[in-house]
């Protein structure tokens, strides 16, 4: 470091203010950098990104006189972060109506998450300033860090973070996340364990979620968030997947009203980050009733593809109190009466567009799970592209809704069960429902036999697949001679068993159908 730059820190100090200041700063190519201690009494470094030249700086000192300091490219002030929550006042649901709202239960006919078609198990990012890692219904669905040993007190995948193998709090730089609503909330939105016989399904019965726990709630914290998961999913590039994670989604539901990306230059490129490296970012809008178009807000007025932004609609399809703006926010999802859960091992009522962003979050890693190969082949293969895919077909598979016309880029509100036939139809040779159905599936558990009711175009062979939530085939059989429009199953393989759910196929030529089993 020059003397010069050093004289100019030890010029600046002056009489201590009684708070500290906390801006993020950035140094031009070729300037010498500080260090992470204190290197003049009142100036805190901190790294958040070596390669960008990216740091926090804690100090009593003026935005002014930071702004003076030679080789610095810009600086700015950190700011507090807003949870995008609205406190519900309607009863307690003993269901999620919310997830019937998008179509879900006619979307997990085709995969219910978890891995693609190629093997490769789907993460999901979720940023937030805390989660109940304990809570029953979340623990199943942890991603945990494949490069790091669990509480060894060291280090072991080199990242700066010692035993983030939960994911990782930046301010205790460990797994151990502090205990939060907001959070765990939106956490089981997107993906709490599903078909295990306890509690709520989250949009995905299988994913994992990477938990980034941000206490300060400062935009500082997540950058440094972003760069966590960045460096996972490039870890696992570079792998072929024995490190990092396949990360294909992010959710934020913060963020801070009226500001623009000119205030936080660094800000939107992250979004070209995350897009290049194969990953949708969604985020909450203002939860206040916000023209973003004309009256910003940060990160929702950022303009980069790889940024999905997401408002609040009730269960009526109307628009909630929120952020809205026909180039900056792209579409809704049911906020208001959605349902989740909270700290303790207990669920609870929650809306706003911080319930809305979650269904978002949920149904795009769903549809990095369907189950056709050469679909999850196009994804791997072209990360940047097979983004883009997936925001093309969410986006045209909205239903349209006259409230948001004009409000929003798409003028509609999540459907998770029309990008899904889109897909189908674009990628995969069969077709689904044209020429056969399922009409009803009939199970007798005390004989233990299954009849199923077909709708058919002719008596050509069947053939018959009955699969767990995971995919995994448990039985397979051609009916040969289908008697009218039905066959039965008696009595049912012994690997079909009380208190689980599965999913039979039948196929016929090019035609395939689908049904929910449910012995329970």
């Amino acid at each position: 470091m020059s003397r010069l730059w050093i004289s100019m820190l030890v010029i600046c100090i002056g009489t201590c203010l009684f708070g500290q200041n906390q801006f993020i700063v950035r140094f031009d190519t070729g300037t010498s950098l500080p260090g992470g201690q204190s290197l003049v009494g009142e100036y805190r470094w901190e790294i958040i990104s070596s390669a960008k030249k990216l740091y926090r700086l804690t100090t009593n000192h003026t935005l002014e006189e930071i702004q003076r300091i030679p080789g610095i490219q810009h600086a700015y002030r950190d700011a507090p972060l807003e949870k995008r929550e609205t406190i519900p006042d309607d009863p307690r649901f003993s269901e999620q109506p919310s997830l019937e709202k998008i179509d879900l239960p006619l979307a997990w006919d085709y995969t219910t998450g978890g891995v693609t078609a190629l093997g490769d198990q789907v993460v999901i990012a979720v940023i937030d300033d805390g989660f109940d890692r304990q809570h029953t219904d979340l623990m199943p669905s942890l991603w945990s860090n494949p490069g790091e040993v669990p509480n060894d007190g060291i280090d072991n995948d080199q990242n700066g973070f010692i035993d983030d193998y939960f994911g990782v709090n930046l301010q205790s730089k460990n797994d151990q996340h502090n205990k939060k609503p907001h959070g765990t909330s939106v956490a089981g939105i997107v993906g709490a364990r599903g078909n295990n016989r306890l509690g709520i399904a989250g949009i995905n019965w299988n994913a994992q979620l990477m938990l980034i726990s941000i206490p300060n709630l400062t935009i500082s914290d997540l950058f440094i968030g972003y760069e966590y998961v960045l460096d996972q999913r490039r870890k696992y590039d570079q792998s072929g997947g024995k490190e990092g994670a396949y990360v294909v989604a992010f959710n934020q539901s913060l963020g801070v009203t009226g500001r623009t990306p000119d205030e936080f230059p660094d800000w939107c490129p992250y979004f070209d980050e995350f897009l290049d490296a194969g990953i949708l970012f969604i985020n909450a809008t203002t939860n206040s009733e916000w023209d973003v178009d004309t009256q910003f807000d940060m990160p929702t007025s950022c303009p980069s593809l790889g940024l999905i932004t997401v408002t609040n609609t009730d269960l009526a399809d109307e628009r909630v109190s929120s952020g809205y703006g026909k180039t900056t926010v792209d579409l809704s999802a049911p906020g208001d009466g959605s349902y989740s859960l909270t700290v303790d091992d207990e669920y609870r009522d929650f809306s706003g567009t911080s319930a809305a962003s979650p269904h978002v979050t949920g149904v795009v890693g769903l549809l990095w799970t369907y189950p056709c190969d050469q679909f999850a082949a196009y994804l791997k293969n072209n990360p940047r592209g097979g983004a883009l895919l997936i925001k093309d077909y969410l986006f045209a598979g909205v239903d349209p809704l006259p409230v948001l016309a004009d409000k929003t880029v798409t003028g509609g509100r999540l459907n998770a069960a029309n990008p899904m036939r889109a897909i189908q139809n674009d990628w995969c040779t069969e077709v689904l429902g044209d020429h056969l159905d399922i009409e009803k599936v009939i199970l007798d558990q005390g004989a233990r036999s299954l009849q199923v009711n077909l709708i058919r175009a002719d008596a050509e062979p069947l053939d018959v697949v009955i699969c767990n939530t995971l995919g995994q085939v448990l039985y397979r059989q051609k009916v040969s001679s289908p008697v009218q429009s039905f066959f039965t199953l008696d009595p049912l393989p012994s690997n079909i068993t009380y208190g689980n759910v599965y999913f039979i196929s039948v196929r016929q030529g090019k035609y395939i159908a689908t049904r929910k089993l449910i012995y329970l």
